[in-house]
């Protein structure tokens, strides 16, 4: 009698489970949730998670790696925080990082050619472009051959620093034991035995010299404009640079210092570091005042900020073209700041480090915000606390959208397009439609029923809630935002 009641009570029991595809939440060891255009999967309390909405897509196995795509955009985490990559279709670039080993990026210039630039550190370097006008190669310190490397045209070494040549802005400088020996040619001329003795000149603008590096410098600058800069110095004894009108003077650099331009009505002196005063009335009207640790004042025509106890009170404002801010900072516990963009958009950003942070964007009649708690930072957060965020949440007035999670997901809340949905795992939880049905699933969804004038009880979906998937329902378009907080 027990034998042949078997397959019936093991059909019951399958009748009973949750499809996979359903709403699911044993957090911490599994939990699914989604919503229209919204689906939230998590493994171990959010080491192991995916994202996904109608814009953005995310993978997660912290630390190890973490992804996010976008239209045409994508951007990785690995072995953070030593691993970086990104690519992007609409500059068509490619991008990635293993610091302090190797380095890539290849992206199509503007005249529509690919070129290509890698490293492997300390050794390898090169780069190369589809139509052969870039080719290069390192092994170093034995041969070298470099086009636009850092701020170079071209540079080449054998042996070094036995041997080295660059070109730059038409000067070709060859080096000899680098740094001792050097000789330019071209549009800059010179040669230096360093520290012994050294002079460069560009023909009409500039020319230097020095003697027994650093004690002894001279250089003629801006040589082509009406009033030519001159300076020089017996270091650390006593320095001179003069402009025009403009006068400045330093003794026993870098304490004593001094400096005034009459037309523009500037003066300054200080001793470094504890003491600095600026003044001027044109020219950006910069003002400076610097009594540390105690106080520093700045100003000019774009930026004013004021520090008490320096580096830690600072109150700032920044006036450009496109926006307009004020922040305030206590380092490095507290940050807070408001920004007004000329097109409307405002950011007000709160942050407690490392306990709690507060992003919220306003624009166009749509609030977004954001809250996170605890919160080091992006990258770090999204590398490393998220499984261990106490709490995180996610609203947008427009949408209505509203995400919510606690700790190891605990809690979880996701709201798009009108359906609501709240779980606790093992508990329950409810969800809520448009047309303001409440169905409720209890006990890993072994207890179900729904409100409503459809509403009565429904079968049990172990281990709950066991509601169906809602993320193939679109989303009004009109309740889409275009602001997005990362």
């Amino acid at each position: 009698m027990i034998r042949s009641s078997l397959p019936v009570l093991s059909l019951a029991w399958l009748a009973s489970c949750a499809s996979p595809g359903a709403d699911w939440n044993l957090a911490p060891l599994y939990s699914r949730h989604t919503a229209p255009q919204q689906v939230r999967a998590e493994i171990a309390g959010g080491l192991i998670r995916f994202e996904q909405n109608q814009q953005t897509t995310r993978r997660a196995w912290n630390p190890v790696y973490w992804e996010e795509e976008t239209a045409g955009h994508q951007r990785i985490d690995f072995l953070f925080p030593f691993g970086r990559a990104e690519s992007s279709k609409k500059r068509d670039r490619d991008w990635v990082r293993l610091w302090p080993f190797f380095w890539r990026e290849a992206e199509r210039r503007p005249d529509g050619v690919l070129e290509t630039d890698w490293a492997f550190y300390p050794f390898f370097t090169g780069g190369s472009a589809e139509d052969g006008s870039e080719d290069s190669f390192a092994f170093f310190p034995f041969y070298g051959h470099l086009e636009n490397w850092l701020s170079f045209e071209e540079v080449d070494f054998v042996l070094f620093p036995l041997w080295a040549r660059t070109k730059k802005d038409g000067t070709q400088t060859n080096h000899f034991l680098f740094p001792l020996f050097s000789k330019r040619s071209g549009n800059s001329t010179g040669w230096k035995f360093f520290p012994l003795f050294g002079w460069k000149e560009i023909p009409g603008r500039s020319k230097s010299h020095f003697i027994l590096w650093p004690f002894f410098t001279y250089s003629e600058t801006e040589l082509h404009k009406k009033n030519p800069m001159r300076s020089w110095f017996l270091f650390p004894f006593y320095g001179s640079k003069i402009q025009g009108d403009y006068q400045a003077k330093t003794m026993l650099w870098p304490f004593f210092g001094w400096a005034n331009r009459p037309s523009t009505h500037y003066r300054s002196w200080q001793f470094w570091p504890l003491l600095k005063f600026e003044h001027s009335e044109k020219g950006g009207g910069r003002q400076l005042s610097r009594v540390l640790p105690f106080f520093l004042q700045y100003q000019d025509d774009q930026t004013e900020f004021t520090s008490l106890l320096w580096p830690i009170f600072w109150h700032r404002k920044d006036h450009l073209e496109e926006m307009e801010r004020e922040s305030w900072y206590a380092v490095p516990l507290f940050w807070k700041s408001k920004t007004k963009y000329k097109n409307g958009r405002v950011e007000d950003y709160l942050r407690i480090f490392p306990f709690y942070t507060r992003r919220t964007i306003t624009h166009q009649h749509n609030t977004t915000t954001q809250i996170a708690s605890p919160d080091a930072g992006l990258a770090v957060s999204r590398n490393w606390l998220y499984p261990f965020s106490l709490w995180k949440e996610t609203t947008e007035s427009r949408s209505g959208f509203r995400e919510k999670r606690a700790f190891f997901s605990l809690y979880r809340e996701l709201r798009a397009a009108g359906h609501s949905r709240k779980s606790v795992p093992l508990i329950g939880g409810v969800w809520e439609e448009p047309d303001g049905t409440r169905h409720h699933s209890w006990l890993l969804g072994l207890i179900r029923w729904s409100s409503g004038e459809h509403g009565g009880w429904q079968a049990p979906a172990f281990p709950g809630p066991g509601w169906p998937d809602l993320s193939h329902l679109p989303i009004p378009i009109q309740s889409l935002s275009q602001d997005t907080l990362q």
